[in-house]
């Protein structure tokens, strides 16, 4: 009978990651890509779902996420574009 070879589960992890963040970088370019939770973190605290519906939403502009496996990971260069584009105008101050 063949012996299984045991993995340690953090190794195993450690390298999925690795092979993770070599795929985004050859598929995506260099910038950041985050995470759902990290997303919803970045725009006060919304529910993680709401990302989701931004995404959805045509009329938000919101930009996509790529997919890795079932993973959505927004690209952190789009999410600064999209904020610069919906960025309130600054408006002047009046002289007193």
């Amino acid at each position: 009978m063949a012996r299984q070879r045991e993995v340690d589960p953090k190794v195993h992890l450690c390298c999925h990651r690795a092979r993770l963040a070599e795929r985004l970088e050859g598929e995506v370019g260099m910038s950041r890509k985050l995470r759902r939770n990290q997303v919803a973190e970045r725009y006060g605290g919304v529910n993680p779902r709401t990302i989701d519906r931004w995404a959805a939403d045509p009329k938000m502009g919101f930009p996509q996420p790529i997919r890795i496996g079932s993973t959505p990971l927004w690209d952190e260069a789009e999410l600064e574009k999209w904020e610069r584009s919906h960025a309130a105008p600054k408006h002047e101050e009046q002289a007193t």
